[in-house]
């Protein structure tokens, strides 16, 4: 949905990440930037990314949050290994629908021929493995406890400070409410829940799906 950039916040007095909406700037476009900003504006976590200001000049949109300096959440578990191709970019967070030709639709159900990213060398480190899933499960009981559901929980929305801080990042697709029937396929194909394909109801157990797929 959108291009982050590093910039310095003069009245925060620090670096901070500023967010610009940059698709067609639709109603709808624009209502979901500003959606992501607010379901999780009053949420507090040291574990999910914390927003700063929502601002709009001369029609454009944007948002500022706290920089997160590190590495995605594969690369912070396997330190040495080796991607066999390139890791999934925001980018790669689609809608998905005919006439897309990766996709098939049957009988309600999307059935996506994408594979699964795989990494070879191994490189496994099994302490940061388990620390960083302890952290990220701790954001996620957090933010399904203020009744938000994340809808797009992948390893390039997880990154993993210099200091081994876990934290959540990208909630423009995030939904209000324990469960939600959104009437909308969104999401990233190789980690979404059965029930988010099938455009059914969501909630909490989607992101631990999401989440057991990474794993």
């Amino acid at each position: 949905m959108g291009e982050v950039y590093e910039v310095f916040d003069r009245e925060y007095e620090a670096p901070v990440a500023l967010k610009v909406l940059r698709l067609s700037k639709t109603g709808d476009d624009i209502q979901r930037f500003k959606n992501e900003f607010r379901y999780l504006q009053s949420v507090r976590h040291p574990n999910l990314v914390r927003l700063l200001e929502l601002m709009e000049h001369e029609g454009t949109w944007f948002f500022t949050m706290e920089l997160v300096d590190g590495v995605n959440f594969l690369d912070w578990v396997r330190p040495s290994a080796t991607p066999s191709h390139e890791s999934f970019s925001n980018a790669d967070t689609v809608l998905v629908a005919p006439p897309n030709v990766d996709t098939v639709r049957l009988d309600s159900v999307v059935d996506i021929e994408l594979t699964t990213p795989k990494v070879h060398g191994g490189g496994l480190d099994e302490w940061r493995l388990r620390e960083a899933l302890r952290q990220l499960s701790e954001g996620l009981f957090y933010l399904h406890s203020a009744e938000r559901i994340h809808r797009d929980v992948k390893p390039t929305n997880i990154m993993v400070n210099q200091q081994g801080r876990v934290i959540l990042l990208d909630f423009g697709l995030a939904t209000y409410g324990g469960a939600a029937h959104t009437g909308e396929l969104f999401g990233t194909p190789v980690y979404m829940a059965p029930e988010v394909a099938q455009q059914g109801v969501v909630g909490p157990e989607s992101d631990w799906y999401s989440l057991g797929v990474m794993l």
